[in-house]
């Protein structure tokens, strides 16, 4: 499989993101790391400045 790869959204994230941290925490950017895995690693940031790192692999089911 080749292509250009695409990066998961704030829309995407967001019902995963209130799962794991509740529904209060409003999740304000999604930004794929570099330098990672083939299969990605995100980096999660709340409107609090609270941030957080998701692997690709477990957020399958948003896809």
């Amino acid at each position: 499989m080749g292509g250009a790869r695409v990066g998961l959204t704030v829309d995407e994230l967001l019902p995963v993101a209130r799962a794991a941290f509740g529904r209060g925490r409003a999740l304000v950017s999604v930004r794929r790391l570099t330098g990672g895995t083939k299969k990605g690693v995100y980096r999660l940031k709340d409107r609090d400045g609270a941030s957080s790192q998701a692997p690709k692999k477990s957020l399958r089911h948003v896809q």
